[in-house]
């Protein structure tokens, strides 16, 4: 999936107009129609996105209207297949095809596939993290509900986590998310970090969380739940009391040092 996400932010890169934040580049699982979806771009009268369908096993070009205009399976496919493809419905449309060659400006994980795609499609191999992912769309959008905000959940294409950031004050902003397994963490795991003006935070001071734990040390700090902690449906509760927890400790910290 992540290998695959590539060739949307790729069509992302090469005409959604270009943001700060590289946000341009990044994607939405769509847990209504199952599919991780692009941006959409081009004139307003007409415009269209690319998206992988998780039902059929194709990469598609929609417009406004959820009509499929072009589509592929990806089964048997090789990556240099899906991308003539698009380069020939690029060209289609009057889009410079050619900026498909040109590497994105980050690198992702080596995971030692070839070149050729599946020679089936399984829907079946994917739902496991359609679940997990449908489940951070929705922690995202509960955190972005409980503090009155309107950012939308999106997958980011470099280290392929879902995450939001929101602007909680002038001073504080909380970045949410479930992040793919890494050293730090020897799991899939959700995380809640804040990014403060003017403040110093002290993570040591934090009381231990529930479920869960705090990382104080290193390069990133935070608080972090392994996914392997909650994924029984018994335990989903886990998440929505990591989510309370973490986040009303961040905004005590805000209110001790007197932010608005």
């Amino acid at each position: 999936m992540h290998r695959l996400a590539q060739l949307i932010a790729k069509t992302n890169r090469n005409y959604v107009t270009k943001k700060a934040d590289d946000s341009h580049t990044n994607l939405y699982l769509d847990s209504l129609g199952n599919r991780l979806m692009g941006r959409w771009f081009g004139d307003s009268q007409k415009e269209i996105l690319l998206c992988f369908n998780l039902n059929n096993g194709c990469l598609e070009w929609i417009n406004k209207q959820q009509q499929v205009l072009e589509s592929m399976s990806i089964a048997g496919k090789s990556m240099d297949e899906l991308l003539l493809f698009l380069k020939d419905f690029a060209k289609s449309k009057g889009l410079d095809a050619s900026a498909y060659d040109k590497p994105m400006h980050y690198e992702i994980p080596d995971y030692k596939l070839s070149n050729v795609l599946q020679s089936s499609f399984d829907p079946d191999a994917f739902k496991g993290w359609t679940a997990v992912r449908a489940l951070a769309n929705e922690a995202c959008n509960l955190l972005s509900g409980y503090l009155q905000q309107n950012d939308q959940p999106r997958i980011w294409p470099h280290h392929f986590d879902t995450g939001i950031y929101l602007q909680v004050s002038n001073h504080l902003g909380i970045g949410f998310g479930l992040a793919m397994k890494d050293e730090m963490v020897g799991d899939a795991y959700f995380y809640m970090a804040a990014y403060a003006k003017d403040l110093e935070i002290d993570y040591c001071s934090a009381e231990p969380l529930d479920d869960g734990y705090w990382i104080t040390k290193g390069g990133w700090k935070g608080a972090v739940l392994p996914l392997a902690s909650h994924a029984e449906e018994k335990n989903i509760k886990k998440l929505n009391e990591f989510l309370l927890q973490t986040t009303n400790w961040f905004l005590g910290r805000a209110s001790m040092n007197h932010m608005t």
